[in-house]
């Protein structure tokens, strides 16, 4: 997850738009269930949501292969045949098992291929990742270890067809993927639903040119829920000069939008990379008013793909008129296939900052609320939005006793902001405990783990320690927002 406020509930076959049947192919065994509606927060905001995952069972059917004893599914050259439309099951019963399927798709078809084995994130359960190949299996198109917005270790990715044939579709544990050492999961059944987008369906935009301004923008569609509303965005950007534009009408009740950046090149060489299959590494992402002003963006560079954010998030108001573009990579030469996919989700955003007005000094600071965290009894959490006017800081108090450790999580510019924000925490005394500047390729994160950018900080004393931000802002990105996460751990 990133470091936004985000409410990720991805809602499958009835809204995606993916419909097919359910089968079993020789040699496939059975175990996997429908999961529905899910969801999850990220560390500098919270998130909503629930999944339920039904059971089933399935027998495989013997055939002449098997008979023969060439189990069938080992390979390409031996892949079990299947059809787009297909719901597969089978098991990764065996440390290492790789099972294989073939299927013949016609040019310009959409292809979203997803997994259920652990909807629901649990240990020792199988984690999938599936790659796709051309027929003989000597070329690998597309690979995918989780699905993008991540909601469990389930795996997702989608395809265009550009030339019509047959393909090879493998799924394994995500250790043999990753080239790890192989494990074999205590539940290793699966799903694997082999489907073709529809433009019809409820929440899918597909690219209908001409769409390149701003007065012939795209009409969008999303499907709603409740506290939520998701579509997603996909097509292609045909030529170097090719922009995709589509316009929103921000619903009432919501004030926040996610947009994600999915990984959609081609995989490299090396085992455990994810990409899509298109000539493109990732899109540049703008969220515009009707009248062409930046409220949010993403700008992709052919240098800068490695390291994307998985998604922005760009407060908006509800019930407003905005434009969201799709863009090719600064520097990027146009390919036979630059596809790109993209989940949008206007959802709920972080509590707002109250006294930007007064917050400016450290005898001024806004207290910021902590709640006690729901599954452990030693953590108190707070959350903020805030923004950073010309000339501004705004500062925080955050209530600690002596030995808690207080954790960071905060994110502007990487979440499309066109602020670049400095974060520092101080004593009572004004004195700098820990700060830090962000930039285009580090999260800010102050906390345990190898990822953290810096370790959290220790109060001296009980009383009170201040979180000050200050920023600078972009020319043409009028995005001046921040959102943070403080998290204070006792002992």
């Amino acid at each position: 997850m990133t470091l936004q406020t985000r409410i990720v509930t991805l809602l499958c076959i009835s809204l995606v738009g993916c419909g097919g049947k359910m089968t079993v192919d020789a040699g496939t065994g059975g175990g996997g269930g429908i999961t529905g509606t899910g969801g999850g927060g990220g560390a500098s905001g919270g998130g909503t949501g629930g999944g339920t995952t039904g059971g089933g069972t399935g027998g495989g059917n013997v055939d002449a292969g098997v008979d023969a004893g060439m189990p069938m599914g080992t390979s390409c050259a031996n892949a079990i045949s299947a059809n787009v439309g297909d719901a597969l099951m089978g098991k990764i019963d065996v440390a290492g098992k790789k099972v294989f399927y073939k299927f013949t798709a016609n040019a310009d078809v959409w292809l979203d291929i997803s997994t259920t084995a652990n909807a629901m994130d649990n240990m020792n359960t199988l984690d999938t990742a599936i790659t796709l190949y051309d027929a003989t299996g000597a070329m690998k198109l597309a690979s995918d270890d989780d699905a993008y917005p991540r909601l469990s270790t389930d795996s997702e990715l989608f395809y265009r067809v550009a030339t019509a044939g047959t393909y090879c579709l493998k799924i394994e544990d995500w250790s043999t993927w990753a080239g790890e050492p192989a494990v074999l999961p205590a539940t290793n059944g699966y799903k694997i639903d082999l489907r073709a987008m529809l433009a019809t369906a409820t929440t899918n935009n597909l690219d209908t040119e001409a769409n390149d301004m701003l007065s012939a923008a795209q009409t969008g569609k999303f499907a709603t829920g409740m506290g939520f509303a998701i579509g997603t965005l996909y097509g292609t950007l045909g030529s170097a000069t090719d922009v995709d534009l589509y316009k929103f009408t921000v619903p009432t009740g919501l004030d926040s939008l996610t947009i994600s950046l999915d990984p959609l090149g081609v995989p490299a060489a090396p085992a455990g990379s994810n990409g899509y299959g298109s000539g493109l590494g990732r899109v540049t992402v703008k969220v515009l008013q009707t009248s062409g002003t930046v409220l949010g963006a993403w700008t992709v560079s052919s240098t800068s793909v490695a390291t994307t954010p998985d998604s922005i998030n760009v407060p908006v108001v509800a019930g407003s008129d905005l434009i969201i573009s799709i863009e090719r990579p600064t520097g990027s030469t146009a390919s036979a296939n630059d596809f790109y996919v993209s989940t949008i989700l206007f959802g709920t955003d972080n509590p707002l900052e109250m006294s930007d007005a007064t917050n400016a000094t450290l005898a001024a600071a806004e207290v910021l609320p902590l709640t006690v965290d729901t599954t452990n009894a030693k953590i108190k959490k707070g959350f903020i939005l805030g923004t950073i006017g010309a000339a501004d800081t705004d500062f925080y108090s955050v209530a600690v006793l002596a030995n808690d450790v207080v954790s960071v999580a905060c994110g502007a510019l990487r979440t499309g902001s066109g602020l670049t924000a400095t974060y520092e925490l101080q004593d009572s005394a004004g004195a700098t405990l820990q700060n830090e500047t962000e930039t285009a390729t580090t999260d800010i994160y102050w906390g345990p783990g190898t990822s953290a950018s810096h370790p959290g900080v220790t109060a001296a004393t009980t009383g009170n320690v201040f979180f000050k931000v200050t920023g600078t802002q972009d020319a043409t990105n009028t995005g001046n927002w921040y959102r943070c996460g403080i998290f204070v751990t006792s002992p």
